[in-house]
């Protein structure tokens, strides 16, 4: 045997060990970042995990979800946590702020991907740490910090849509509603240090912190509703261009946030003192937005996608199902009603009778009792099929099968439109671009300043000339008499009537009509609720099915 073989071995096993080193590298080197933590270079597998987001690691950093941090807790990851979060809630009952921190930085690093860490601590540091400072400024430092808590949360569950949607309530509402909203937007405007913490962690969106999406128009500056909309957007991009889940949150209001944006930045530069031109213009885009909202699917609870921009064409087709259906049998729905309205009181005939122009001088009770002998003589689609000729009565069975599909959708398609208070939005947005609305918000914006300031004559002058106009918006527009309208105006009519008060003057006849302003009772619209129009005449029957009809393109099957 040569003496020389285990030493030949070995230097082959070293030349094969250092040849072997090179596809190493090539495959295993890690990543370097850049001084705003931006991954850069690196080996094939970190590029991989960069271009699939598979990991969170960073260099210098501890990676909560490495193999060596799993083996360091010893497999007590869960009981670290559940102590951890018991401290945290112990500094804070203390007040002890910095020992909070702390701690919350400890329990992301043991649950990185469990999103109730993120969404309850970041509320936890944006809505209840910061009401215990007395400062405003000390109090808008805590909501950044809750806010920066969901961005590095972002940056461990990449593409999450329910924090990135999260981080746009906590920039749009806490900032834009909070009691000292008026301190925090102007702060955040301001805020060019907190603009760049944002522009890093927005640097992936289709629209970031230095698009003209994220600036007001009037004064080129970042504003917390627009900033906002951009992440509700990224969450909607990632649900639908990615097929993410939204978890347990309503679709509905999820894809509605974006274009509710708009309209709160567009009421928010109004209550600032904005009006005219760069007002209107706010709420035109809105308006589109909302538009671009009715006309999205909407996955349902019962298993279906609808769109909110449904209902009129549902309304038109189930006006031409029921023309076709009573054209299969002619005068039997007359005949039926016929024999109904003997049945019905003096007063009950009267009130059903009275022509549409002196439709506007009925009460509420009136319109009660219209809406209930509309119900008496409805007709249903079963009555109607039921006298159908025997030659014809499975076609109309068909079509009643087919109508009332249409009306179980209708209705539920109008359920959802009133969860969102659809049609008083597409109203308002409509409303507010019009010249008498824009000069009542001017006026009584100008009125509450006077107020404010004690110069009462003026305040008055101002307060009367937005009641002119407002009188002039509703006569046009009379959907606006709800509340959603007093609860916008009310302030503005106490303070108008504490300065009739205080000028000892009576309130002039012409805001009468709008006495319904300061009231708590129920409104007398002097118009029928909008669900008595929508229910005048409908089928009372309950649908067969819930499936399309064979002439009509099925609805739309919300994604697995």
């Amino acid at each position: 045997m040569n003496q020389n073989s285990p030493i030949i071995r070995k230097v082959v096993y070293l030349s094969a060990i250092a040849v072997l080193m090179l596809p190493l590298y090539w495959l295993g080197q890690p990543a370097s970042y850049s001084e705003d933590r931006t991954p850069e270079g690196g080996g094939q597998l970190a590029l991989l995990r960069m271009e699939n987001q598979l990991s969170q690691a960073e260099l210098g950093e501890i990676d909560p979800t490495s193999e060596s941090m799993k083996l360091a807790t010893l497999g007590l990851r869960g009981p670290a946590a559940n102590f951890l979060w018991n401290k945290a809630m112990k500094y804070q009952r203390r007040k002890n702020w910095d020992a909070l921190s702390a701690t919350v930085q400890q329990i992301i690093r043991l649950q990185p991907n469990f999103l109730g860490v993120w969404e309850f601590q970041s509320h936890n540091l944006t809505y209840n740490v910061s009401v215990d400072f007395d400062d405003y400024r000390h109090r808008y430092t805590w909501v950044k910090k809750g806010i920066d808590f969901l961005c590095i949360g972002n940056r461990y569950n990449h593409d999450e849509p329910r924090l990135l949607h999260y981080t746009g309530w906590f920039i749009g509402q806490k900032i834009g509603i909070a009691d000292e909203h008026v301190e925090f937007r102007e702060l955040f405007r301001n805020d060019q240090d907190y603009h760049d913490v944002l522009r890093k962690a927005m640097r992936d969106f289709e629209h970031d912190m230095d698009s003209q999406d994220a600036s007001g128009r009037h004064n080129r500056k970042p504003d917390n509703w627009l900033v906002g909309r951009l992440w509700y957007l990224q969450a909607v991009r990632a649900v639908d261009s990615l097929g993410k889940s939204i978890r347990k949150k309503s679709p509905l209001v999820f894809h509605a946030d974006p274009a509710k944006s708009r309209m709160n930045y567009a009421d928010a530069i109004e209550d600032e003192g904005h009006f005219g031109e760069v007002a209107q213009n706010a709420w035109a885009r809105a308006g589109k937005e909302w538009e671009v909202y009715a006309d999205h699917p909407i996955p349902t609870s019962w298993g279906m996608t609808i769109k909110l921009n449904l209902a009129d064409e549902n309304r038109r087709r189930i006006n031409e199902i029921q023309e076709h259906l009573e054209s299969l049998v002619p005068g039997v729905k007359d005949r039926i009603i016929k024999r109904r309205k003997e049945d019905l009181s003096e007063r009950e005939l009267a009130i059903w009778n009275t022509p549409e122009d002196k439709q506007s001088e009925f009460s509420a009770e009136d319109w009660y009792t219209r809406h209930l002998v509309g119900q008496k003589l409805s007709v249903s689609h079963t009555q109607l099929a039921s006298q159908a000729p025997e030659s014809k009565r499975d076609d109309v069975e068909q079509i009643v099968r087919r109508l009332n599909r249409k009306l179980q959708l209708s209705r539920r398609v109008r359920s959802y439109r009133q969860i969102v208070n659809f049609d008083y939005w597409r109203t308002r947005c409509i409303v507010e671009q019009t010249m008498e609305a824009a000069k009542a918000r001017e006026h009584g914006y100008k009125g509450m300043k006077h107020f404010n300031e004690a110069e009462l004559e003026l305040a008055r002058e101002q307060f009367e000339e937005s009641w002119k106009m407002w009188l002039q918006v509703i006569a046009r527009f009379p959907q606006l008499k709800s509340g959603d309208t007093r609860d916008e105006l009310l302030k503005q009519m106490q303070s108008y009537k504490m300065t009739l008060t205080h000028l000892g003057e009576e309130q002039p006849s012409f805001v009468d009509p709008l006495e319904w302003l300061d009231s708590t009772g129920p409104i007398d619209t002097k118009n029928p609720p909008s669900d008595m129009i929508l229910n005048a005449g409908e089928s009372t029957d309950e649908p067969a099915s819930s499936g399309a009809d064979d002439d009509d393109p099925p609805p739309v099957e919300p994604k697995k």
